[in-house]
């Protein structure tokens, strides 16, 4: 999976969304060391990420400043958050 620096991610970012595509950030939190993924479609958060469920379904909690970032892209429609499930 690539690495995106903060002004990387935001210009893919942008011009993704400008596309119709849907972008959910990922960067890999500091205190557990787990791949989370942003929560919010098309955000970007400045004062930082936190990382609020891990794969085994427990909370991690930990805000991240994430130096790299991924994403994960989707074609469509999404409606609230990825946990409204």
């Amino acid at each position: 999976m690539r690495e995106y620096s903060e002004k990387e991610l935001l210009k893919s970012m942008e011009d993704l969304i400008s596309k119709g595509f849907v972008v959910f950030v990922k960067w890999t939190c500091e205190k557990c060391l787990e791949r989370a993924t942003c929560d919010t479609p098309n955000a970007f958060y400045t004062q930082g990420f936190t990382h609020t469920k891990k794969s085994d379904g427990s909370i991690c909690g930990h805000t991240s400043f994430p130096k790299k970032f991924g994403i994960v892209i989707m074609k469509g429609i999404v409606t609230g958050s990825k946990n409204d499930n």
